[in-house]
């Protein structure tokens, strides 16, 4: 029984770790269109806007997001982050950063 215990507790700290509670959809409309991020709970990263897509890694850590685009345009860059229910605000992360998930 501790044992399954421990293995619960381990599991959401790795999903935690790896953005797992931002894993989904999030959508924004901006003033030039719709923004829409894909992130996937091992750390994958989706990204299309009406200037093309792209593709990123994120890792988080406490109420910072860190976001390695790779490819074309690679760098990485660290925002803080809120996460409350379905609003997911990026400050700095196109337009006002604020996204909602998508159902």
């Amino acid at each position: 029984m501790r044992y399954a215990v421990l293995m619960a507790v381990l599991v959401c700290i790795f999903l935690a770790g790896c953005g797992g509670g931002l894993a989904g959809k999030w959508t924004q409309e901006a003033k030039f269109g719709t923004v829409t991020l894909t992130l996937t709970s091992g750390g994958d990263m989706k990204i299309d806007a009406p200037a093309g897509q792209d593709v990123a890694k994120y890792k988080v850590q406490g109420d910072k997001i860190t976001i390695t685009r790779l490819g074309e345009g690679e760098g990485e860059k660290t925002f803080d982050f809120k996460l409350e229910g379905d609003t997911l605000t990026i400050p700095g992360l196109y337009g006002d950063g604020v996204y909602t998930r998508a159902k």
